[in-house]
């Protein structure tokens, strides 16, 4: 998604051209998969701990927060924004943990599987409807439509 901050943008005074080349990209997306790998183990104590609800929820509130700031992040540089990005895995990395715990606790036995399947294949669906929605957003808005309306 961040490859969006670096194409050919309108510019105007509501909209920056980045000029990113695909090494500081790379750092860019990078970012997010290493606070992401960080918060596996803990976020699966702390949803045993807490509950999956709570730690989720967490998750999640941060890592939409964090979205939405990504557009005024952008504004001032690519270590902000990687340090954004950084964060923004921290918060992620708990949601999978957390929603195993959410099903372990809450699924009945005998339903678990069912529901698991369900849970998982939503997500896989959920990015594909998100890219086909980034792709209608960024053809008629701007790029940080994109990151206001997912946040």
């Amino acid at each position: 998604m961040l490859a969006l901050l670096s194409a050919e943008t309108k510019t105007n005074s509501l909209h920056v051209k980045y000029e990113w080349d695909e090494q500081t990209q790379g750092i860019i997306l990078s970012a997010f998969y290493y606070g992401y790998i960080f918060t596996h183990i803990p976020g699966g104590l702390l949803a045993q701990k807490f509950g999956g609800k709570h730690t989720m929820g967490f998750g999640i509130l941060s890592t939409a927060l964090f979205t939405l700031l990504t557009p005024l992040v952008a504004e001032w540089g690519a270590i902000p924004v990687s340090v954004l990005r950084f964060c923004m895995g921290l918060g992620e990395g708990t949601t999978f943990p957390a929603l195993s715990t959410l099903l372990s606790q809450w699924a009945p036995p005998l339903e678990r599987t069912k529901l698991a399947a369900l849970v998982f294949a939503g997500v896989q669906i959920g990015t594909v409807v998100a890219n086909v929605l980034s792709g209608i957003l960024l053809e008629y808005y701007s790029w940080p439509t994109v990151f206001y309306v997912f946040g």
